[in-house]
């Protein structure tokens, strides 16, 4: 079913995004790409960097339409692999209603995966590199999930988050092979096609871009469709956002951004309480496959909140903790009460997705952010087994064997 909605949604995009203005995203990164690779200067808020730069700069070496044509079955094919790899990921066995899962999953997002095919953006195609590096880890092709892991840190710099969480786990092959290959491709690619010292300059120019993005001014100038924790707070709390019609305090920016310092700084000690409590190596076995991609889903979205270019589509990653919540879902040795967790945190995401129309929609996004968060929190803390009681005594081991 998900396979037939995304084909029928790609055959659309087919039919009309032949023409270079139809083509969204993907006409205006060949542009900006280009304009780097050319003219070696970053255009301002262009956030992706060198290797992807250079991912963009190769699909416009091909003819527009043939380029388009590839891209367009590229990220349909990514988003249904998405889906198909998140369950491969997520279970250790089959369970009777596979396909309702993921229709399900796939209803609940519907309005990102709708908007990144939209948009011909790249994030479908940005997960299936993530979820092919973790299935990786599980084969036990640690180099190979490092390189896999650093592409995609390639293509989206938050990618980065997984590096703390593989040292954290000890996994020293796939942290070593990850740095290697990040170097590579932030330096050694770069480096072959612009030289050193603008390989130096572009790198300086990528990361102020990135950084200017940072004041809450900028959002102002920004033309797309917001949802950022940024936008929210500026149309919310000061008037310059909406002229006076949608905010009900009048901070000024230097509070704003104060604001968002600590509402960023909370988030960040919630992800980083998330791997505190839930230790991987307290897991059931036969749930850490599960437990492992519930993980995955966490540090995938864990900078959503701080990005200031957020906007629906990138919002796919999502997929992963849709996903896993269904399984826990339908899955009977769960309880009912977890599996009412798992229920009403993908109902609840439904409703705060959709409930809040533009330009508020942002805030149903970060309360459906909140809500994945801690429904995944309670989840992966009924997958370890409780804890063990104290020791027995000899007389009363014996006593207990013999029972």
């Amino acid at each position: 079913m998900v396979a037939l909605i995304v084909s029928a949604k790609f055959a659309h995009s087919l039919s009309q995004n032949r023409a270079r203005q139809e083509m969204g995203d993907y006409a205006m990164n060949l542009k900006l790409s280009k304009s780097v690779c050319d003219q070696r200067q970053y255009p301002d808020s262009f956030a992706y960097p060198l290797p992807a730069v250079l991912f963009w700069d190769g699909f416009d070496q091909l003819n527009f339409s043939v380029g388009s044509f590839l891209w367009l079955c590229l990220i349909s094919g990514s988003m249904i692999g998405s889906f198909v790899l998140t369950r491969v990921l997520a279970q250790d066995y089959g369970y009777p209603y596979d396909g309702i899962g993921m229709a399900l999953a796939f209803g609940v997002l519907q309005y990102y995966l709708f908007w990144d095919l939209k948009t011909a953006n790249i994030n479908s195609f940005y997960l299936i590199v993530v979820l092919f590096g973790a299935w990786c880890w599980q084969k036990e092709k640690l180099i190979w999930a490092g390189t896999l892991l650093a592409l995609a840190t390639a293509i989206k710099i938050y990618s980065i988050a997984f590096l703390p969480y593989i040292l954290l786990r000890r996994k020293w092959q796939i942290g070593f092979s990850m740095i290697a290959a990040m170097v590579v491709f932030f330096l050694g690619i770069p480096v072959l096609y612009f030289g050193w010292h603008d390989t130096a300059a572009l790198t300086r120019q990528w990361v102020a871009a990135v950084l200017s993005t940072s004041n809450p001014q900028y959002i102002l100038h920004y033309h797309a469709y917001k949802i950022s924790m940024l936008w929210i707070a500026m149309l919310l709390l000061n008037p310059e956002a909406s002229g006076g019609r949608a905010n009900f305090l009048n901070w000024n920016i230097s509070s704003i951004s104060l604001a968002l310092k600590f509402a960023s700084l909370i988030w960040l000690l919630v992800i980083i309480g998330y791997f505190a409590a839930n230790r991987p190596s307290n897991v059931e076995p036969k749930f850490k496959r599960l437990a492992f991609t519930l993980d995955m889903s966490i540090l995938l979205m864990c900078f959503f909140p701080l990005s200031p270019f957020l906007q629906p589509h990138h919002l796919v990653a999502l997929v992963v903790p849709a996903v896993c919540l269904t399984r826990v879902l339908f899955d009977a040795s769960f309880t009912k009460l977890i599996r009412s967790v798992a229920g009403s945190t993908l109902a609840l995401v439904a409703l705060l997705t959709n409930v809040f129309p533009y330009p508020y929609r942002g805030i149903g996004v970060m309360l459906s952010l909140l809500a994945f968060v801690t429904g995944i929190w309670i989840i992966r803390r009924t997958l370890c087994p409780a804890v063990d009681p104290e020791p027995m005594s000899g007389p009363q081991m014996t006593s207990a064997v013999n029972t």
